[in-house]
């Protein structure tokens, strides 16, 4: 009896150490072990916040991860359990654990949405574990949040070390501003490794605004040659630890972190010139094209968007690339405060999904919902402002000018002869709602700030549109009519170029080809009866970004673009080379024509000399 005693003993001790070991808390994450955070907030609304979040760890140098990504509303509903602030038990009490897949590891990271500008100091709205099975993520904020009010994100481990801080303005209905619009476009960091801009953009920022970084958030031309042989999950890792570098350096992590931010890609979020073909024209950089898109999705997109993919099978070849070529619409519109804004993409849909046989500047659906948004927006009388910002600009000087881009860069431009039907389709009820409401366009793509005006002329093609293209600089749409023609006029803005790199005086061709544009206005194209043109007002070759600020009375909106401050000896060049540069090259063509006909001149039509006779 005494034995079977033992026995029983014996496996009760065994039984509760499997129970406390199966109850034990895994290993947590400490915040040492965390070699890049990521936090970047999304799009935020009067009562709503995305945050994005992605995690490296110091072991993922050797082993990086092969996260899955499969996120959708209910999922996010589900992962982050936010309590109210009524909930007065300690978070330790309900958290779980999360698995990062394919590093062995197990941790824990919390987040706590807390009222005010210190994570310390005010009422908790909302906390929670944060879902680290998939990465990158977006945590959505959809309960507890009010109309012009502050909040502090605070993420921290378990011991309570503060990972990363995030600060969410929301939008405020009825306030003296509509809203406050900062554009950017073109960081090339990974480059050149200029911050000093950045930071000055840093602290231009109050945190109210809507930030929209219209293309080029990252340039990925070099790491595109350097994994030219690399599979899908190595370029993948690779361009995921790039988006790190480059948005957790301290400027634009600053930046990201506070604001709302939306993104629109362009060509060098895969490589330089993205255009349709691309994916026969580079099949030995497919496996690049595909990781460099992922990532587009991921880091981009899931800032105001839910990305429903399978990420991990996608990785693991499991899944045809069909899943993740599905996803090429990076269009949006939003309506905020009587703002419709609505994000066109003119170049990442038809590189990656057109018809060659038949171009068009946007696919049929991106055409249908740009028409029929614009159409609504004209005719819902809570809209006074239409905000349309498009990753290249809707109009090209000329078709001579595109063809000239489509021989150097073997890309097809807005205004190529290809395009002029889908592009007046575009602009055509563009130029309606500008009769009724206060229009503007803003593009990125072009190393430059240049303000423009727009104009469509409906009837003759002889008017002189010259006083409307002076007269719509000035304000936001001017309609003209006779008993012949109708004309209507948009401002047209571009803001590229935030780090040295990206300044386009600092390429001559690129200095060259915008010398010819100021020559003159030009007529760009016609299709039936209406008549496009564009006149350039004022352009500069170096960093800036463009705010524009929509008053709430239905005014026009106003414009401020913040140029980066250069010596006076730099700026004389830029000048220089800007206005004159044509005129220099012009004059070096004359003079080398001349050489040449010269010396033609000379070989062909002059007898040749006798030679002269030595006397004996």
């Amino acid at each position: 009896m005494g034995r079977q005693w033992q026995v029983v003993a014996v496996a009760a001790v065994l039984a509760a150490v499997c129970m406390a070991t199966a109850r034990a808390d895994p290993r947590v994450l400490a915040a040492k072990e965390v070699e890049s955070f990521l936090l970047a907030n999304g799009r935020v609304t009067t009562t709503s916040a995305r945050v994005l979040y992605d995690i490296l760890l110091d072991k993922q140098q050797e082993a990086p991860p092969q996260p899955n990504t499969s996120t959708n509303n209910n999922d996010n509903n589900k992962q982050q359990t936010e309590e109210q602030a009524s909930d007065d038990h300690d978070h330790d009490d309900d958290n779980t654990t999360a698995n990062i897949k394919n590093d062995g590891s197990e941790f824990t990271l919390y987040y706590k949405l807390t009222t005010g500008d210190a994570s310390d100091g005010g009422s908790v709205v909302a906390r929670g574990t944060l879902d680290t099975t998939r990465l990158p993520n977006a945590l959505v904020l959809n309960k507890g949040l009010r109309p012009c009010s502050k909040y502090t994100l605070a993420v921290t481990d378990a011991h309570g070390i503060t990972v990363g801080v995030s600060r969410i303005h929301t939008e405020c209905p009825g306030r003296d501003m509509a809203m406050d619009a900062v554009v950017v476009s073109c960081d090339r960091y990974l480059e050149d490794h200029d911050d000093e801009f950045v930071a000055l953009l840093d602290a231009s920022l109050t945190g109210n605004e809507t930030m929209f970084h219209i293309g080029d958030q990252l340039y990925l031309d070099l790491p595109r040659k350097a994994l030219a042989h690399a599979s899908f999950p190595e370029a993948y890792q690779h361009v995921r630890r790039l988006y790190h570098k480059s948005w957790t350096r301290p400027a634009m992590a600053s930046i990201l972190r506070k604001a709302s931010h939306i993104m629109l890609p362009d060509d060098h979020d895969i490589f330089n010139a993205l255009s349709p073909g691309v994916l026969k024209t580079h099949a030995v950089d497919m496996a690049f094209i595909k990781a460099a898109h992922l990532a587009v999705l991921l880091f981009q997109r899931q800032l105001s968007h839910d990305i429903v993919l399978d990420v991990e099978a996608l990785l693991r070849g499991e899944v045809d690339d069909t899943a993740l070529f599905a996803h090429t619409t990076v269009d949006d519109a939003l309506v905020s405060n009587g703002v419709g804004v609505f994000l066109l993409d003119l170049r990442y849909h038809r590189a990656l999904a057109e018809n060659e046989a038949h171009p068009t500047l946007v696919g049929t659906g991106q055409l249908a919902r740009f028409t029929s948004t614009i159409e609504a927006w004209r005719q819902d009388k809570d809209v006074s402002n239409i905000l349309v910002l498009t990753n290249l600009p809707l109009m090209y000087p000329n078709t001579f000018m595109a063809d000239i881009v489509e021989v150097v860069e073997h890309d097809l431009y807005p205004n190529h002869r290809s395009y002029h039907a889908s592009e007046d389709a575009l602009l055509s009820p563009l130029f309606r709602a500008a009769r009724e409401k206060h229009v503007t366009i803003a593009a990125g793509d072009l190393h430059m700030t240049a303000s423009m005006t727009m104009c469509q002329r409906i009837g003759s093609d002889d008017t002189d549109d010259d006083t409307n293209h002076q007269h719509a600089h000035e304000s936001t749409t001017t309609t003209s009519s006779s008993s012949s023609t109708t004309t209507t006029c948009i401002p047209a803005l571009v803001s590229s170029s935030i780090t040295k790199g990206s300044e386009g005086i600092r390429g001559f061709i690129i200095t060259l080809f915008d010398s010819l544009v100021l020559l003159a206005p030009w007529p760009t194209f016609s299709v039936e009866d209406r008549h496009y043109s564009l006149r350039f007002h004022d352009m500069k070759l170096i960093n800036n970004f463009l705010r524009i600020t929509v008053p709430t009375a239905g005014a026009e909106p106003t414009y401020a673009f913040t140029v980066r401050q250069h010596n006076w000896a730099f700026m004389l060049y830029h000048n220089v080379m800007l206005h004159t540069s044509v005129v220099f090259l012009l004059g070096g063509i004359a003079f080398l024509l001349f050489v040449l006909g010269r010396a033609l001149v000379r070989c062909c039509c002059c007898p040749p000399r006798p030679a002269k006779v030595k006397r004996q």
